[in-house]
């Protein structure tokens, strides 16, 4: 089946809204863990070099893209579907969670006007 360039960027955009409040969500999780690991590492985006961050605990992966080093230049729209993306399927690994079918509930519940599915673990 055929999809146009409009409607693939389209549903790149509509799945980052879909997944903004758990990305949000792992954020706040992590940055209130009193344990958590932090590292950065280079990333190109349209061929200018901008920086990868990851902050995780054992269950949950927060990323952020921005324009240099420090938390400054936080990310342009244009990264946050990578961002986004990168974060919910990295804590669903590391919880043993399926990838596909939290992205699709997520999508759903986006489109229905419902609450994202929550990314934390279960207890």
């Amino acid at each position: 089946m055929p999809v146009s360039l409009g409607t693939a960027a389209a549903l790149e955009q509509e799945m980052s809204q879909a997944l903004a409040p758990a990305h949000a969500q792992a954020g706040q999780a992590v940055a209130a863990a009193a344990v958590k690991y932090a590292d950065e590492t280079g990333w190109k985006r349209a061929g200018q070099r901008r920086w990868l961050w990851a902050a995780a605990t054992r269950a949950l992966a927060f990323f952020v893209i921005t324009a240099g080093r420090g938390w400054a230049g936080v990310s342009a729209a244009g990264c946050r579907f990578a961002e986004r993306l990168l974060t919910v399927v990295q804590s669903l690994r590391l919880q043993g969670r399926r990838v596909v079918g939290y992205l699709y509930e997520a999508l759903v519940a986006h489109r229905a006007g419902l609450p994202t599915p929550s990314l934390l673990p279960a207890d």
